[in-house]
Formats: structure tokens, C-alpha cells, sequence
């Protein structure tokens, strides 16, 4: 086989290559772009509780601006991935890892955050189950207690 046959076939070979990395993108981004929805619930409640007072033009604009950071990297990792220079898994799923261990983080600041005007979080929920159980069962003893006509008179005035 000559110089110029060679030359031919790996010009051949890297075409094609640069063809299949380009699908495996597009499949590896419709994957990513589907579960970035999963990624964006993350953020909701962290970017709502966050602003409370801000009002919606607030929430709105810091979901924006999150969008728009989500999407640079996306294509970023496209661009990257297309030229070859990383993995299309890895240039694709990036931006989605990133984002959530950062809404991850933001729902844990939001959870730990006791100053909200919205009440407590489910710590507060999960603590506080003993006492809402001893209260039912308290009431369900006067209930019980009223319908058998042993429990406490209660004196009606005039």
C-alpha cells in the first residue's frame, strides 16, 4: 500500500470517527436535557425560599440567569466533545453533575436555614412527630373517655 493510500484512509477513518462522535452527542444530550429537568426541581424551592420577599420578578430572574448558566456549560461541553477534545458522556453529562450536587447543596442550606418566615423544615416535622403522636392519643383517650360518660363534666352557664 502506497503514501498516498494511507493518507486517504486515515483521512477516511477520522471523518468517520468525527461523524460518530457527533451522534454520540446528539444521543448523550437528549439524555442530559431530559433529566436536566430533574436538576432544575433541585433548585425551585432553594431559589423561591431564598427570595421570599423579592417577589416573582426575583425568582424569575435568578431562574434565568440559572437557565443560562446550565445551557453555556451544555453547549460548552457540546463544542468540546465535538472537536474531540473530551468524552461526548462526559462533555454532555458535566453541567447536570454540576448542577445538582449544587441544588443538593442549596436544599441542604435551605433545610439547615431556621430564619425562613415559612416554618420549620422537615427536621423541625420529624422532631416534633412524638408530641403530635402523644396528643392523638391523649385526645383519643377523652374522646373514649366522653363517649362511655366518665369523662369530666363540663358545667354549661347561664
Amino acid at each position: 500500500m502506497n503514501q498516498g493510500a494511507m493518507n486517504a484512509a486515515d483521512a477516511q477513518l477520522v471523518a468517520s470517527r468525527e461523524g460518530l462522535d457527533s451522534l454520540t452527542v446528539e444521543i448523550h444530550k437528549k439524555f442530559a436535557l431530559s433529566f436536566a429537568c430533574l436538576v432544575f426541581v433541585l433548585f425551585g424551592p432553594p431559589i423561591a425560599l431564598r427570595y421570599p420577599r423579592g417577589g416573582v420578578g426575583m425568582t424569575l430572574g435568578v431562574s434565568i440567569a440559572v437557565f443560562g448558566l446550565y445551557y453555556v456549560c451544555l453547549m460548552g461541553g457540546e463544542a468540546l466533545a465535538d472537536k474531540g477534545m473530551v468524552p461526548p458522556s462526559i462533555a454532555m453529562w458535566i453541567a447536570n453533575a454540576i448542577f445538582t450536587v449544587a441544588g443538593v447543596v442549596l436544599l441542604w442550606r435551605v433545610e439547615s436555614t431556621t430564619d425562613t418566615s415559612r416554618g420549620g423544615g422537615i427536621r423541625d416535622w420529624w422532631a416534633d412527630r412524638g408530641a403530635r403522636r402523644a396528643l392523638a392519643r391523649q385526645m383519643k383517650k377523652e374522646q373514649a373517655a366522653k363517649t362511655a360518660g366518665t369523662g369530666p363534666t363540663v358545667a354549661v352557664g347561664a
